[in-house]
């Protein structure tokens, strides 16, 4: 018959208990010291929903770019400046939302393969 030590205990340091508050483990007892139950925040992570969403996002802006462009044309044509920079001024803030739509999706694709940018 073989004796068999005990496991190592845990080291000191505050660990859950059963009423989801923390307690302080000392490295052989439990103390009383406890801190207060706190309300836990969702942890967000990078994942499947967002590699979509940024697809989504990026597919949605090219199909607008043009339409703010297009607006931006007609109004230069008519005479309507102000209205031709703004449609001109929304076209290259949604083609640039794009472009970061995509490259999002990009970096989320090659992350989930896990490979770098080159």
């Amino acid at each position: 018959m073989t004796n068999n030590p005990p496991p190592p205990a845990p080291p000191p340091g505050w660990y859950p208990d059963a009423q989801g508050r923390q307690r302080w483990w000392d490295g052989s007892a439990w103390t009383s010291h406890i801190t207060p139950q706190t309300p836990r925040r969702p942890t967000v992570r990078l994942g499947e929903g967002s590699f979509v969403g940024s697809i989504i996002a990026g597919v949605f802006c090219a199909v607008l770019a043009p339409t703010a462009l297009i607006m931006g044309v007609v109004a230069a044509s008519t005479g309507q400046i102000p209205l031709a920079v703004a449609g001109i001024v929304t076209f290259l803030a949604v083609v640039a939302f794009a472009v970061v739509a995509f490259a999002n999706a990009a970096a989320l694709s090659r992350r989930r393969r896990g490979t770098r940018a080159p």
